[in-house]
Parts: C-alpha cells; structure tokens; sequence
C-alpha cells in the first residue's frame, strides 16, 4: 500500500510505523497520570510486559495501551 501523504511528516500516517510515547510527570500518581490521558485508572489491570505486548495486535478497539508506574515522586506512562 503506497502512502498517499509525502512531506516531512508521511511517516505519522504510515500504517506500518512503530509509535509509541513515554510521559513523565512529577507529583501526581499514576492513577491521575491516566486519568489525563482519559483512561479509567478503576478497569486497570496489572499485566507482565508480555500480557501487555498482546493487547497491541489488530483486533483491538481502537485506543492505546497504557502502561504507568511510579518510582519515587515521578510517575510515568508508557502509551503504545
């Protein structure tokens, strides 16, 4: 599939692109690190680095994969 789009920013919309974000914050806890990105912190649930690999295929709702932690005051969020 050619990608119709060219200029600086044709590999955004490329389908086989690799994309993922990492947000760090200090001060605030992971549950409101992903009540920022609009996930329900309540449906979480605890996965292994594998678990969460397999929600990432193509039968998935349309959505991201959040990932957040804590260490020290910093939380973070992993966004696939």
């Amino acid at each position: 599939m050619k990608n119709s789009t060219t200029g600086p920013w044709a590999w955004a919309e490329d389908p086989r692109a690799v994309m993922w974000c990492v947000t760090i914050t200090y001060g605030i806890t992971p549950e409101e690190v992903l009540a920022r990105y609009g996930a329900d912190a309540r449906t979480a649930r605890l996965l292994t680095r594998q678990q969460a690999a397999q929600l990432a295929g193509d039968d998935l709702p349309e959505g991201s994969v959040l990932r957040a932690g804590r260490t020290g005051d910093w939380s973070f969020c992993f966004e696939d």
